[in-house]
């Protein structure tokens, strides 16, 4: 009776750890998704607060906002993984890394990939000849000394 007890306590222990675990995950990875996504959207909307229209601008913004897009979502999976600890950490880390890649990186490379794609694009356009469309911002930049 004693081993029954044993094994029954183990895998009592076992499940709850289990399902404790997965729900600390779920729990962790949304918080952190939100917030993480919602941070790098705030700095990188202060930061690049410039867009031009044009299909030079449109080409470019693609590649960029891809490779901008996986970069981020790749460091934001490392510094979450880094920072969770334990056991816990591991898999929220290699999952938040790959949903927060993708979700992130989708969100962030996308708005990127329209406003660098426009700031590196109008210069692009304008040496090229094209009319430039876009803010008055970003034409009075293209036309300084």
């Amino acid at each position: 009776m004693d081993q029954l007890e044993v094994v029954l306590v183990d895998q009592l222990e076992d499940q709850l750890e289990d399902q404790l675990e997965d729900q600390l995950e779920d729990q962790l990875e949304a918080q952190l998704e939100d917030q993480l996504e919602v941070g790098l959207e705030n700095q990188l909307e202060d930061q690049l607060e410039v867009s031009v229209g044009g299909s030079v601008g449109g080409s470019v913004g693609g590649s960029v906002g891809g490779s901008v897009g996986g970069s981020v979502g790749g460091w934001v999976g490392e510094s979450v993984g880094g920072s969770v600890g334990g056991s816990v950490g591991g898999s929220v880390g290699s999952s938040v890394g790959g949903s927060v890649g993708g979700s992130v990186g989708g969100a962030v490379g996308g708005w990127v990939g329209g406003s660098v794609g426009g700031w590196v694009g109008g210069p692009v356009v304008d040496v090229v000849g094209v009319p430039v469309g876009g803010r008055v911002g970003m034409l009075q930049w293209l036309q300084r000394p």
